[in-house]
């Protein structure tokens, strides 16, 4: 797989999750595209820190799902 086609496979898989859990979709971008801490993007969002870290949890575990499936 090209390093292009991963980008737009996380990007589209993360367009869907974002359709149905748009928390979750914000987090990944506050973590991984913005470099926020759990616990910064947690601010960020007015959610817990533990919450933070089940949604991040769940947002990976989904986005690998989804990006797998393509």
């Amino acid at each position: 797989v090209e390093p292009d086609d991963e980008l737009i496979a996380l990007d589209e898989a993360l367009r869907k999750l974002a359709a149905i859990e748009p928390v979750k979709a914000k987090l990944v971008e506050l973590r991984y595209f913005a470099g926020l801490t759990g616990e910064q993007a947690a601010e960020v969002l007015s959610i817990s820190p533990t919450t933070a870290d089940r949604h991040w949890a769940y947002a990976r575990a989904w986005l690998q799902t989804e990006i797998r499936r393509r």
